[in-house]
């Protein structure tokens, strides 16, 4: 493959010098400001909690848009980078046929941890249905270290953008809560969602069952979107049972949505469709 050509890849399949490149401009971003003293980093978490657009149809362009200007940003840190996907049928954490293979992304050459490590800081904030506990970590360097959150944020001389509400201020926690081995298909039931639509209750193992009706048409754009959308919110909460408000707080979810803008293109250019 040739590198700076466009292209957005599956994220287990580019070179390990590209995915620490990407690393690196993400934190970049965190170094670089806007006038208004946020940094290009924090910027997409105040965009994203201010003016989030989910449960409509105005769902997957907004989420383009917002995954593009990222892609653009990090362009002009690194002008040969793309924003490669994470492809739900890839376990992140053991991910066969990468490079190397098996590929965990989790680490933290990468995307920081998934699993527990020694000196790590749980959010005992977190619970999941029913009110139980959920069994989080946080996901550690190479985001602590670069400043993407503080564990000691809302202690004297450590602000916590929760609690101030200031974007420049650093968050306690990236939580990640995937502990189950395994990847995001097979859904057996997509179940619920908030903003007052339900989610149809169908096997989701591959994007064909997203895309596709069960005679092998491509599904109509309102079923289309719901199916993705839905898919969407597993993937979230696949990595991180955390509330949407706060999910892009992680770097990992431009990787969720650069794949879910995949499967959008997909849908947007099935040649049984041309219009």
């Amino acid at each position: 493959m040739i590198r700076g050509d466009g292209i957005r890849r599956n994220i287990k399949s580019v070179d390990p010098d590209e995915r620490a490149a990407l690393r690196d401009a993400i934190i970049e971003m965190h170094h670089r400001y806007f006038p208004d003293g946020v940094s290009w980093w924090f910027k997409q978490d105040e965009i994203h909690q201010a003016t989030h657009v989910h449960g409509g149809p105005e769902f997957l362009p907004w989420h383009r848009e917002i995954t593009n200007r990222f892609e653009a940003m990090l362009r002009t840190i690194n002008p040969l980078l793309s924003l490669h996907y994470w492809d739900f049928a890839d376990d992140p954490t053991n991910a066969l046929g990468g490079n190397p293979s098996p590929l965990n992304l989790f680490d933290a050459n990468f995307m920081g941890s998934a699993q527990p490590a020694a000196g790590q800081h749980d959010d005992p904030s977190l619970t999941g249905s029913g009110g139980n506990t959920i069994d989080n970590i946080d996901a550690g360097d190479p985001w602590l270290t670069n400043g993407f959150y503080d564990p000691l944020a809302g202690t004297p001389g450590h602000p916590d953008r929760d609690t101030t509400n200031n974007p420049i201020d650093p968050v306690k926690h990236i939580s990640r809560t995937k502990v189950a081995p395994g990847a995001l298909y097979p859904i057996a039931s997509i179940g619920g969602m908030p903003f007052g639509e339900m989610c149809p209750s169908i096997p989701i193992n591959s994007d064909d069952d997203i895309l596709y009706n069960t005679n092998g048409t491509p599904v109509l754009f309102p079923t289309f979107r719901l199916r993705l959308e839905c898919t969407h919110n597993r993937a979230h909460v696949y990595i991180a049972n955390v509330s949407p408000h706060i999910a892009f707080r992680d770097p990992l979810v431009f990787l969720i949505h650069s794949n879910i803008d995949r499967i959008f293109a997909k849908w947007q250019t099935n040649p049984m469709y041309p219009e």
